[in-house]
Order: C-alpha cells, then sequence, then structure tokens
C-alpha cells in the first residue's frame, strides 16, 4: 500500500501541512519565502511514509516480499 498517494490521504495531508506551518511561524520563520513554501506538504509527506508501517501487518509486508523475491 502506498500510503502517501492515496487520494484520501490528500486532505489529511492538508491538515498535517498547515500544522508544521504554523510550528514554522511560531519559531519566527516567514512561510511565504521561496525556500519554504512547500516545506510543510514536504514535511508532511515525509511523516506519513516514516509512519505508514503502522497501519500495515507485518505478514502482509514479508508475504509481497517473498512473492517479489520469488521463494
Amino acid at each position: 500500500m502506498d500510503f502517501i498517494n492515496l487520494p484520501e490521504q490528500q486532505s489529511v495531508t492538508d491538515q498535517i501541512a498547515e500544522h508544521y506551518k504554523e510550528i514554522l511561524r511560531l519559531l519566527g520563520e516567514d512561510v511565504e519565502r521561496e525556500g519554504l513554501v512547500k516545506t510543510p506538504h514536504r514535511v508532511a509527506r515525509a511523516m506519513q511514509f516514516i509512519t505508514q508501517g503502522y497501519y500495515q501487518k507485518p505478514e502482509d509486508i514479508l508475504s509481497m516480499l517473498l512473492r517479489h523475491l520469488h521463494i
């Protein structure tokens, strides 16, 4: 399952990004400057990717791996 690309996750990604945008503001950053505009969405997607395993069963991952390796 490609968690970060599911269409229904876009709303969640947007919500997470808004929180990161606020964190950057609280740290005194200008969230509208060129180098930071896309950062909240990048961080939101990264966090979703990092935590995608929370929603997966180890058996499913191993099964997929074994099928891929033809074992």
